[in-house]
């Protein structure tokens, strides 16, 4: 929609979208895949460490490892996003950068907003990942632990300081996409809830107003834990559900989600970028077999089919559950746990390369035994899913009976 609302100069868009850029293309979609995928397990994780201390599971670990693990993704994924804007400018024959960037080019080809609001939430998450880094530090012993005024009240200006910075980004987002258009006023929107990015744009409003409410009582009043576990759960499943529709967004190759409208062309045009063809008075490149005119029959789709995008779904909660069933099983860790505590990690890691076929493995490939491997594989991973959630139910009703009155 970016092209009918907000019309850019035929250099700028070649810019952005280069004739021979494949390489530029992978980059792009590796990145806003994986911000998705870290916004998606980091919100379960989030949800998980606002949940066990709700129904009462005596266990400080179930809380602060998700919260730690929930906490870098969110880092790993607003860096991801930090890193696609840092990389506009790039030419197909120009390395990419990953922290010193020339700051011109950014600045013809990316809005304030935008760049206010991608910066809004890397600080905010940075800022918002001090609390359960200290505190895991203070698990493991290896930095004693404060209950004074000033830390507590330190520890809870720096939650709400990663609470601001969301809110602002979220609020960036819809400035950016002009959500609420006025047609009085002849603002028209440029995104509308029958889009993914209108409901990514909203969750993420409505996850960091969660959020802020929950980090607001140990400010300005008694720390009220129930009031801060039930905003953070609630925050969390909403933005998992907003970072759903990242993964969506993601599938129809718009790559410059919620923030970075100007690469979000694929969507509206049915297609993505690698062959030549001719738009108005712009030259835009399209795979072939995609490209189709307007008001002709749709053709076949070369992105993530709907099977792939909830075999996406399936294999980030199966590694949010192979973490939670990490954590509770490796509780009480002794020198003999070592070996089991690897063997976990390897599986972790293995879910991990699952995800990353995904992200350059998009179709089933139609030959064989590439077909065969592809499907076992979404096979595997679906039944390991149901039996990892079977056990971990397991584990928790069997925690919270202990609990329980008799």
């Amino acid at each position: 929609r970016y092209s009918e609302t907000d019309p850019i100069d035929d250099a700028t868009f070649q810019s952005l979208h280069p004739e021979h850029g494949e390489h530029i293309f992978q980059f792009r979609s590796l990145a806003a895949y994986w911000t998705a995928i870290c916004f998606i397990v980091g919100s379960v994780l989030f949800a998980f460490g606002a949940a066990f201390p709700l129904w009462e599971v005596p266990s400080r670990s179930m809380k602060v490892w998700p919260n730690f693990i929930g906490g870098l993704c969110f880092v790993f994924g607003c860096y991801a996003s930090y890193f696609q804007l840092i990389n506009m400018g790039a030419a197909p024959d120009q390395p990419v950068v990953f922290v010193r960037f020339n700051f011109a080019p950014i600045r013809q080809q990316t809005s304030p907003v935008s760049r206010v609001g991608l910066l809004a939430y890397f600080y905010g998450a940075v800022a918002f990942q001090v609390a359960p880094t200290l505190e895991v530090l203070q698990l493991l012993n290896l930095l004693a632990e404060s209950h004074s005024w000033s830390y507590d009240y330190t520890i809870a200006i720096l939650n709400m300081l990663g609470c601001i910075g969301f809110v602002i980004g979220g609020l960036c987002e819809i400035i950016h996409l002009k959500m609420f258009g006025c047609h009085r006023c002849g603002c028209e929107a440029s995104a509308t809830w029958r889009e993914a990015v209108w409901w990514a744009a909203l969750g993420n409003n409505v996850g960091a107003l969660l959020f802020t409410v929950g980090c607001a009582p140990p400010l300005f009043g008694p720390p009220n834990s129930f009031i801060t576990d039930l905003t953070f759960f609630l925050g969390s499943v909403v933005f998992a559900m907003s970072s759903g529709a990242l993964v969506l967004m993601w599938r129809s190759h718009d790559f410059g989600l919620t923030l970075l409208k100007q690469l979000n062309f694929a969507k509206h045009f049915q297609g993505s970028i690698r062959t030549r063809t001719q738009v108005g008075n712009i030259q835009v490149t399209y795979p072939e077999a995609v490209l189709s005119p307007r008001g002709a029959e749709p053709a076949r789709e070369l992105g993530l089919s709907s099977r792939g995008a909830l075999f996406v779904f399936v294999t980030c909660w199966l590694l949010c559950v192979s973490c939670v069933d990490l954590i509770m099983e490796n509780e009480s860790f002794t020198d003999e746990d070592t070996g089991k505590i690897l063997r976990n990690v390897c599986t972790t890691l293995l879910i991990l390369i699952a995800l990353l076929m995904q992200s350059v493995t998009v179709r089933l490939p139609k030959v064989q035994p590439f077909r065969f491997a592809m499907l076992a594989t979404r096979n595997i991973m679906v039944a390991w899913a149901a039996v990892d959630t079977w056990i971990l139910v397991d584990r928790v009703s069997a925690a919270m009976r202990r609990v329980a009155p008799k």
